[in-house]
């Protein structure tokens, strides 16, 4: 029996009852019985990202690894490979470019995030916190001073407008961020232009 076929029958009898395990618990019952000195912890991570890639393995929100319903894994492609595609993700067909999360300070004192961003916001409040030069923003879904930009994420803040203009920064000033669900907060950076110039705006 080839190692990789090996390897995989282990992880087909591991979630064979419909159990939902993260990698370490996985590696804890191939250890178990593989024993720790015929334990190949890269070879078990191939298999995962295989298995994932052909959707015999899905994987939850909290990096748990499950079988889907109604599955029929085969080992036809056990084969043991010579690369290691650990570290590599999956590239998706895609023709249109995917708009940044992105916050806007115009020279008239109105700030608008995109919806792209908005969409962490389902009560369309936010708190805001900006670093002293600027250049760093913050957004919150609770804080002591709450913000409401309603459903078209708008709304006029001149504090903010004033704080940016002292520091020089050209209006309008552009944040690209990314969401952060383990800190629940959304943290952006300055960008003098705009990455998503020709997408369309929300309507007021």
């Amino acid at each position: 029996m080839r190692r990789n076929e090996l390897y995989f029958n282990l992880v087909e009898k591991i979630f064979e009852n419909g159990q939902k395990k993260e990698f370490h618990e996985i590696a804890e019952e191939a250890i178990t019985q593989l024993g720790e000195e015929n334990y190949d912890e890269k070879k078990l991570r191939n298999l995962i990202y295989r298995m994932k890639n052909k959707g015999e393995l899905l994987r939850t929100k909290d990096g748990k690894y499950y079988k889907p319903e109604g599955s029929k894994e085969t080992n036809e492609e056990t084969k043991e490979s010579k690369y290691d595609f650990t570290n590599f993700v999956q590239i998706k067909a895609s023709s249109r470019k995917e708009p940044e999360e992105m916050l806007s300070v115009w020279t008239n004192g109105e700030f608008a995030v995109n919806s792209k961003l908005l969409k962490h916001f389902p009560e369309y409040k936010m708190s805001i916190l900006i670093s002293e030069d600027c250049s760093e923003i913050v957004l919150f879904l609770e804080g002591k001073e709450m913000i409401n930009v309603g459903k078209n994420g708008r709304t006029k803040n001149y504090d903010l407008q004033k704080r940016i203009k002292t520091q020089k920064k050209n209006l309008p000033a552009h944040y690209i961020g990314k969401w952060d669900e383990e800190e629940k907060l959304w943290y952006g950076k300055y960008s003098p232009y705009n990455p998503n110039k020709g997408e369309k705006h929300l309507k007021k």
